[in-house]
């Protein structure tokens, strides 16, 4: 009688010390980030990865189920799944998407991604090109974007500023044939521009 006694404080004790799955899966997006600025075009992949303590079951992105049969399916139920897709909206304007990450408990989190498509290049206006002596030149001029300028170069020299979407420049540099001013947006798009 005595066995069974210790046999059922045993089943007790185990069922008080079971691990409950607390931790909701995490969610993380490497490339390009949460809320970034990118050309777009046919080749932009949404990359990223869910963690969990017990193992991720599902992962969807506007309703699709991400972990089917295919380059992510081999993970399902792992801890550390990765997972892609591409932006259903390639073209310039913003691109929403909800991911959903479930893990084998059954606990969800929701991510609120964004992502916003500038395939709209920067424009460059050059005001003044004149000569200061000892063979240098002084250029002076405005770059614009209908986002945020990213970098200014002239005959690669950068310009130091902070991103906006206009920034006027004026630079010391030496003069030399084929002198070009390269605008960069944030998204990648550039102009070019040369020096008269």
């Amino acid at each position: 009688m005595r066995h069974y006694l210790y046999v059922l404080i045993a089943l007790l004790l185990t069922g008080c010390f079971a691990r409950q799955d607390a931790l909701e899966p995490i969610i993380t997006i490497y490339s390009p980030p949460n809320g970034a600025v990118q050309a777009g075009g046919e080749g932009l992949q949404v990359l990223g990865y869910v963690m969990d303590d017990e193992g991720v079951a599902s992962v969807t992105v506007n309703g699709s189920e991400m972990l089917r049969e295919g380059a992510f399916g081999a993970d399902k139920d792992k801890k550390l799944v990765e997972f892609g897709f591409t932006p259903t909206q390639p073209t310039e304007g913003a691109f929403a998407a909800t991911i959903l990450a479930r893990d084998v408990s059954g606990r969800e989190k929701r991510l609120n991604y964004e992502l916003l498509i500038d395939r709209t290049p920067p424009s460059v206006e050059v005001t003044g090109a004149s000569g200061i002596g000892g063979g240098r030149i002084r250029v002076t001029g405005v770059a614009r974007d209908n986002h945020a300028v990213g970098t200014i170069t002239i005959g690669g020299e950068a310009v130091q500023f902070i991103p906006s979407p206009e920034q006027e420049f004026s630079v010391d540099i030496a003069a030399s044939e084929g002198l070009a001013i390269e605008v960069r947006d944030q998204a990648g798009n550039t102009v070019t521009q040369a020096v008269q």
